[in-house]
């Protein structure tokens, strides 16, 4: 079975990544050991944010049997919230979409309220 998943932040309950994977246990504790987000500023901070709290709040969407089928949904779905501009911590969300640039994604994130209490935090 494979399993197309969403982390949500812990605090606000926001989505902040989809992904697949047959294992959902082993995802999750990759995602909270290892770098396993876009290198881009915003999925650095939603990281050190989900290593502080020592929490990821994983989701299952949608099940498939198929791993051509489950990429293509993850895909899909990756696709849907770039085009609503729902920020996703993907390194396919944004930084391989070209018609989005720099300004755009920091409008994007910086409008979030896991990004606002974050650096509320910071300060």
């Amino acid at each position: 079975m494979y399993y197309v998943y969403g982390l949500h932040d812990p605090v606000t309950n926001e989505l902040c990544y989809v992904g697949v994977t047959k294992d959902l246990e082993k995802r999750k504790m990759q995602h909270l050991c290892y770098s396993s987000f876009a290198l881009h500023y915003y999925s650095s901070v939603w990281q050190d944010r989900m290593r502080k709290s020592d929490d990821i709040v994983m989701r299952v969407i949608s099940e498939f049997l198929n791993k051509k089928e489950a990429y293509q949904h993850e895909k899909e779905l990756i696709h849907h919230f770039a085009e609503i501009r729902h920020p996703l911590v993907n390194d396919r969300h944004y930084l391989s979409h070209n018609r989005y640039s720099n300004i755009t994604l920091k409008e994007t994130f910086e409008a979030t309220q896991w990004f606002i209490d974050e650096m509320r935090g910071a300060k």
